[in-house]
């Protein structure tokens, strides 16, 4: 189709196949029309095309973008500090195109290629806004290292762009003025089954401030870093804070960090 596929419309679509002894088709012409029309080449060549494949059905969409927050298509390395580090965006599709998300995936690798992290494929939330984009890595970044992260969607008719998804490369620093002062240890409490976790300030300081505690496992091979507890603290005492984690199963490793936040949720150096 010369102009195109037109938005929001279907078009039905036969596939035919050719036996390759099938004479080239017409392309002789005499004053702009064809001597020897197609449908005739057709009918006289009937015995080497194969059966008319079943009707399917074909939608023409326009190109969907993709914007994540934070990067710039213009730029080849991004500068991220540890509390922005998360997947937050959107797919665009042109005005008065009815196409939308149905799933995206999104793969995070280090500076020398390897996967670190896998989402799997990811349903789109008509709660969250259809062509919205969110994930939690959930990794331990490291100050100074750089990474690639890699995105590739499927809209609700199909199409996908998974086997050539869209890359950015960025790299992190962490916010040097949030750094924790204080120690942290663990506290065994074998009778109830739960595992301790004491932060307690280097200095007598009154102490105003959010808290996040970390954790990471065996399982996954210390690899993998997820949430567990987040406390804001407004005492006017200094900071000597314990939290127990009930949630540790028999067998497994674990080990924990925290990190300051300010007001605005950024992550300070980790503990």
């Amino acid at each position: 189709m010369q102009d195109g596929f037109k938005l929001n419309a279907y078009y039905k679509v036969q596939i035919r196949f050719t036996d390759f002894r099938v004479p080239d088709p017409p392309t002789g012409n005499k004053d702009g029309v064809i001597t020897y029309p197609l449908s005739t080449w057709i009918n006289d060549n009937l015995s080497y095309f194969s059966e008319w494949s079943t009707v399917c059905l074909i939608r023409g969409i326009s190109k969907p973008e993709i914007f994540l927050n934070g990067f710039d298509d213009q730029s080849d390395l991004t500068t991220f500090t540890l509390g922005d580090i998360f997947v937050s965006g959107s797919v665009l599709f042109e005005d008065g195109d009815s196409e939308c998300l149905k799933s995206y995936h999104i793969k995070l690798y280090d500076d020398y290629g390897n996967l670190i992290k896998d989402s799997g494929e990811i349903y789109a939330d008509p709660y969250n806004g259809t062509n919205q984009l969110s994930y939690d890595y959930e990794y331990a970044f490291e100050d100074g290292s750089t990474y690639t992260v890699t995105i590739g969607i499927t809209t609700n008719n199909l199409y996908s762009t998974n086997d050539n998804p869209k890359s950015y490369t960025f790299t992190v620093t962490q916010y040097g003025y949030d750094t924790l002062d204080a120690t942290i240890s663990a506290i065994a409490d074998r009778e109830n089954g739960r595992i301790g976790i004491h932060i307690k300030g280097v200095k007598t300081d009154t102490f105003v401030g959010s808290l996040t505690i970390r954790r990471t496992s065996s399982k996954s091979n210390f690899k993998s870093w997820e949430d567990v507890h987040t406390e804001v603290l407004e005492g006017n005492t200094s900071l000597d804070y314990i939290w127990y984690d009930s949630t540790i199963e028999s067998g497994v490793w674990y080990k924990y960090c925290v990190q300051k936040r300010n007001s605005r949720g950024h992550r300070g150096v980790i503990l």
